[in-house]
């Protein structure tokens, strides 16, 4: 879309090197079908037209897709309605063959492009989760899930973050023997896939995730069972009033994770965060503005930043995933 502007997407004229080739070829192909039909194009603006976004998600390590055509409704004329659905699904078998790994048509009444309403989704053809890999293991992703859209580049940043972990608990004399089973507290964990790391890599750590999207944490769940993982557990609501929920985490934890969306961390949620009184915090954030000033708050609450990393996430862009430890120095 244009900066600044949500309702202005820009055409992709040739690829882009950011996603699939082979995808991005297809693309105008797409587009002259749409037009072809002769249904207006969903103005954001109005809140008016047929045609509204197209989500693809791609596993690497399967070299597979899921994809999901969103529209507003169905057409007056449930044959062309039909018609459409079965024109779109052929227009990618045929270009893409055996990628496709799934196919869905979806309609949306949400002024955004959310598309968690599942009641509003057609499966056309195939399965409903792709399976990506990272540092060994295996992930379901579903089209809602969280997952990081550079898988190569993710397993840097989590290798760092199990750095940052071990070398928190070994400062503090902690030499991880099964009695002592350190408790990691993996906030806003989405599908999971660091608390899996974590535990995957230090066996005798005790892994908690929360996320407040269900649909993560079942996806989480699913993968902890295919990759064998035991002792994780996920909960699914919002980080502050969970930690609410369960006092008898209080003084318990020994490192908290916290990988929060681009807008940081509301200040009362990390107040509570700050009450649990961990003596490490591994902070992760796609946006260094955000971290700076929840910096200050863990700063002025007594925590020291030992370490910062900056991994690009992000190539060709101004943006980078950093991520930062932080000590309880008093």
């Amino acid at each position: 879309k244009k900066r600044g502007q949500y309702w202005l997407v820009e055409n992709l004229e040739k690829p882009s090197g950011i996603f699939d080739e082979a995808f991005e070829k297809l693309i105008p192909q797409i587009k002259a079908w749409c037009e072809a039909s002769g249904l207006e194009v969903y103005n954001q603006k109005t809140h008016e037209g047929f045609w509204r976004n197209l989500l693809v998600r791609k596993s690497f390590a399967e070299d597979k897709l899921l994809i999901c055509m969103v529209v507003s409704q169905s057409t007056s004329d449930n044959i062309q309605y039909t018609i459409l659905q079965h024109e779109f699904l052929k227009l990618l078998q045929e270009a893409l063959g055996d990628r496709v790994k799934g196919v869905f048509w979806q309609t949306s009444k949400s002024v955004s492009d959310s598309v968690r309403n599942h009641e509003t989704r057609k499966l056309l053809f195939g399965e409903m989760i792709l399976v990506e890999k990272i540092n060994n293991l295996e992930f379901e992703i579903s089209l809602e899930s969280f997952f990081q859209t550079n898988p190569q580049s993710a397993e840097k940043l989590y290798d760092k973050v199990v750095e940052y972990i071990e070398s928190g608990l070994k400062s503090r004399g902690d030499d991880l023997r099964p009695d002592s089973a350190p408790l990691v507290l993996d906030l806003f964990c989405g599908t999971g896939t660091i608390g899996q790391i974590i535990k995957h890599q230090m066996p005798n750590t005790r892994v908690i995730g929360v996320e407040i999207l269900e649909e993560a944490i079942k996806d989480a769940k699913a993968n902890a069972k295919r990759n064998d993982l035991n002792d994780l557990k996920f909960f699914s609501g919002d980080v502050g009033k969970f930690l609410k929920a369960h006092p008898e985490y209080e003084g318990k934890i020994d490192t908290v994770v916290l990988d929060p969306p681009r807008a940081g961390i509301a200040p009362k949620t990390l107040r509570k965060v700050l009450d649990l009184g961990a003596q490490t915090m591994i902070y992760i954030s796609c946006n260094p503005s955000t971290m700076a000033r929840d910096t200050v708050t863990l700063k002025e609450a007594g925590y020291k930043l030992e370490k910062l990393s900056m991994v690009d996430q992000f190539p060709h862009t101004a943006h980078v995933e950093c991520v930062g430890r932080f000590i309880l120095s008093c």
